[in-house]
Formats: structure tokens, sequence, C-alpha cells
């Protein structure tokens, strides 16, 4: 027998992520609408996207309010120092397709200034956003902590 808080990460857990992975199946359908003009699948896929940002956001912090104090720990624990070595071993893999690296290993691969380009804006969004966040965060805990 599991005990009511086990119960309730798991239901938070498994709602959560079923939820995540239905809207994650709507964005999928909406990519193949056969019809719909450009901006319109902008506009809705960026809705969808929204929708999945907020959805998440709120069963993490379920999940988070569910979980006893040394899974709060394990997970503050795993994001900073998963994410920060994640982050490191990213930088040589995003310097050697940057400068062109995968034409030698996949010669039928397109480069050009304006594809370099897009690729270092995508590589530095998520970047600058995570880097964003952890500074919001910060600010504001050490605010609520005074």
């Amino acid at each position: 027998m599991t005990d009511p808080r086990t119960r309730k990460l798991r239901r938070q857990s498994l709602i959560g992520l079923g939820g995540l992975m239905m809207l994650g199946l709507l964005m999928v359908l909406l990519s193949r609408i056969q019809g719909l003009e450009r901006p319109v699948r902008i506009v809705g896929a960026t809705v969808l996207v929204s929708v999945i940002v907020v959805w998440w956001t709120v069963f993490a912090i379920r999940i988070y309010r569910a979980q006893d104090e040394y899974l709060r720990q394990a997970e503050r624990v795993a994001w900073y120092w998963g994410g920060l070595f994640g982050l490191l071993l990213s930088f040589p893999a995003f310097v050697f397709i940057g400068m062109g690296g995968l034409t030698w290993l996949w010669p039928a691969v397109e480069t050009s200034p304006s594809l370099g380009r897009a690729f270092t804006l995508g590589y530095m969004l998520p970047l600058a956003m995570q880097v964003t966040g952890a500074l919001a965060v910060g600010l504001w805990w050490r605010l609520a902590r005074r």
C-alpha cells in the first residue's frame, strides 16, 4: 500500500504528462491540416504552444508541491547540475555545427550565413531564457526572504 503523498504525486504526474501528450498530439494534427494559410497556422501553433506551457507549469507546480523534501532536493540538484553539465556539453557541438562541421559528416547539408545565424539564434534563445528565468527566480527568492 502506498502512502497518500505518493499516490497524489503519481496522479498529478500522470494527469500532467497525459494532458501534455494530448496537447502535443493536437500540435501534430494542426501541422497536418491542409488548406490553412500560413498566418493562421503560425498563430494557431503559437497559441497552442502557449497553452502547453501553461498546462505544464501548473502541473510542474502541483508535482513539486506533492513531493517530500528529499525528492524536492533531488529535483533541485538534478536540474542545477544536470542542466549545467548538459549546457556545457552542448557548447562544443554548437561550435562544430555552427562552423559547418556537419558538412564533413553529411555533405548534403546546406550551409550559408543565414542558416548559421538561424542556428545561432535557435541555440541562444533557450539559453537566454534559461538565464533570464534563473535571474528572475533568484531575485524573487531573495526579495521574498527579506
